[in-house]
C-alpha cells in the first residue's frame, strides 16, 4: 500500500506542479517581453484551466464530504 500511495502522491504532485511551473514561466516571460505580453498571459490563463481540471479530478476521488485540505493532512500523517 505504501508504494501505491507514493505513486499516487507523485502523480498528484506532477498534475499540480506542471501547470504551476508553466504559469510562473509564462508570467516571467510576460514581464521580460512586454510586446508579447498578451501571448504569455493567454498561456498562463490556459494553464489555470488545466490546474482547475486537475483539482476537480482529485476532489472527485476523495470520499464524500472530504476536502482537498483534509485529504492532504491525512496523506501527510500516513506518510509521516
Amino acid at each position: 500500500m505504501g508504494q501505491t500511495m507514493g505513486m499516487e502522491r507523485a502523480r498528484v504532485s506532477h498534475e499540480l506542479r506542471t501547470p504551476l511551473a508553466v504559469i510562473k514561466g509564462a508570467l516571467q516571460m510576460a514581464l521580460r517581453h512586454p510586446t508579447q505580453r498578451e501571448k504569455w498571459i493567454d498561456m498562463a490563463l490556459r494553464q489555470t484551466e488545466v490546474l482547475e481540471r486537475a483539482i476537480s479530478e482529485i476532489e472527485s476521488q476523495l470520499p464524500e464530504g472530504a476536502t482537498l485540505d483534509e485529504a492532504s493532512r491525512v496523506v501527510a500523517i500516513e506518510l509521516g
